[in-house]
């Protein structure tokens, strides 16, 4: 894709076809998406934050268990983000953020247009999905440690919103990376041992705090290794755990994420169909 030989720029009009083309079929899809997703809201979910959020405004349904939940949280959280960034990463290897239909992709191809006005819809859906999907999850998390009586809910959801948004974003925006880029894929792939090991280690070290057998070193290097732990300290703030430097740990994530979307559009504009 891209301009004709005779410098012809067809994007506006292509795209603009396309709505309109696509415009019955985008309000059947909205409907039905807003449906489901309505209806794990309002269902599974929603019974489970509701019920709980209700419970701990009477009293903490899990406070005989808050030192166990506390002794796990550096590490639990940090394996959480792991967990999240590498499946996100590997997902890239065979789909991606990007993902256009395939008739879309035929025609589009024939024609004088610029990628970036034609991908970036996509990637900033798939981006939309991941931030929804990370909203849900950390008002989870908050509830949970809420309810061991580690903090108040407010601040819990504060802290644990703000970066998990930061970690989605960073997410979706190295998918696309990899997507765009072979040699990204090709050391993915490579890479993808250590990094499995990375995750699982994250996670035996929860459990090894759970058990009692905390390695204060161990955690202050993860919470520290990169965005992953960056997102967990102001969540252990708001617990009562021991984070002094949280500020400059959400700031850095923070910049993180800003430097990664900065950079979005001309990734995408790259990515191949």
């Amino acid at each position: 894709m891209g301009r004709g030989p005779a410098g012809v720029d067809r994007t506006a009009e292509a795209t603009a076809w396309l709505r309109a083309r696509r415009g019955a079929d985008r309000v059947r899809r909205f409907v039905y998406v807003a449906y489901v997703v309505l209806l794990f809201l309002l269902g599974w979910y929603g019974m489970y934050a509701i019920g709980l959020f209700h419970e701990i405004g009477h009293r903490r349904p899990l406070a005989e268990f808050a030192g166990t939940i506390a002794r796990a949280l550096p590490s639990g959280l940090v394996f959480a983000a792991l967990a999240g960034l590498f499946v996100t990463l590997r997902d890239a290897l065979w789909r991606g953020p990007v993902t256009l239909p395939r008739p879309d992709v035929d025609w589009l191809l024939a024609l004088p247009v610029r990628r970036r006005p034609v991908l970036l819809p996509w990637f900033a859906l798939s981006a939309g999905i991941w931030v929804l999907a990370a909203l849900l999850l950390g008002f989870a998390g908050a509830l949970l440690v809420a309810a061991a009586d580690l903090g108040r809910i407010g601040v819990l959801a504060a802290a644990s919103l703000g970066p998990a948004v930061c970690l989605a974003l960073l997410a979706v925006v190295g998918a696309a990376v990899v997507e765009r880029s072979r040699k990204a894929a090709d050391r993915l792939h490579r890479a993808t041992p250590v990094l499995l090991l990375a995750v699982l280690l994250s996670a035996g070290q929860a459990v090894a705090a759970v058990l009692g057998h905390r390695v204060e070193v161990l955690e202050t290097i993860e919470l520290w290794s990169g965005p992953w732990g960056w997102a967990a300290q102001p969540v252990l703030a708001a617990a009562g755990r021991s984070a002094p430097l949280w500020p400059v740990a959400l700031a850095l994530l923070v910049a993180a994420t800003a430097a990664a979307l900065a950079c979005a559009g001309k990734i995408v504009a790259g990515v191949p169909v």
